[in-house]
């Protein structure tokens, strides 16, 4: 059973929190690796990175952001908060720079594996993902959330929630758990 099971008591950003965790264990430890690798220059971890990307796309962007996307902000949405100019607006927008992103390092490692490129390229976008998606967690965290869910009512935080868990069932326990077990994992070591 993963970090993210559902408990009654959870609110909904109780458990897209819990979730923010593995993600920024991963963004630390991307962030240590694009240190000791800048000091190599020209040397990376490719099966590292790519192993980032595939926790980027199944845990952060298909698990995280499509419960954002797919339960939470619909609610918000429906409670009243403003999409178009507003909150919701932002994190999407945040969530599509997150993909863009993802596609470019994914192109620039791909390059580089050809000899194409040198690692800087994937250095700088690194950097650029690990920037955006901290502050967006903290904008999250911070702001979002709170604000969203004064707006929910019970009921709303059940069907939330319920959403979740198809989501979950969608991409797959076994799935996720490996997601999870990755970002523990490195930052052991």
């Amino acid at each position: 059973m993963h970090l993210s099971t559902y408990m009654s008591k959870d609110s909904p950003s109780t458990q897209l929190r819990r979730e923010h965790t593995f993600i920024l264990r991963i963004l630390n430890a991307l962030e240590e690796r694009l240190s000791s690798w800048k000091d190599s220059p020209g040397v990376i971890d490719v099966d590292f990175v790519v192993r980032v990307l595939e926790f980027s796309r199944v845990y952060v962007d298909r698990c995280h952001h499509g419960k954002e996307e797919g339960c939470l902000l619909p609610c918000f949405e429906a409670r009243g908060m403003r999409r178009a100019g507003g909150p919701i607006e932002v994190i999407l927008r945040e969530h599509e720079a997150g993909r863009a992103l993802i596609r470019q390092i994914s192109s620039a490692v791909s390059e580089y594996e050809k000899g194409m490129a040198d690692a800087r390229k994937i250095l700088e976008l690194c950097r650029e993902y690990i920037e955006l998606i901290r502050q967006h967690i903290n904008k999250e965290e911070l702001m979002f959330f709170p604000m969203g869910e004064r707006l929910m009512t019970e009921r709303d935080r059940g069907d939330v929630l319920d959403c979740y868990k198809k989501l979950d069932a969608d991409v797959g326990q076994a799935e996720i758990s490996r997601m999870e077990r990755f970002s523990q994992e490195s930052i052991e070591s």
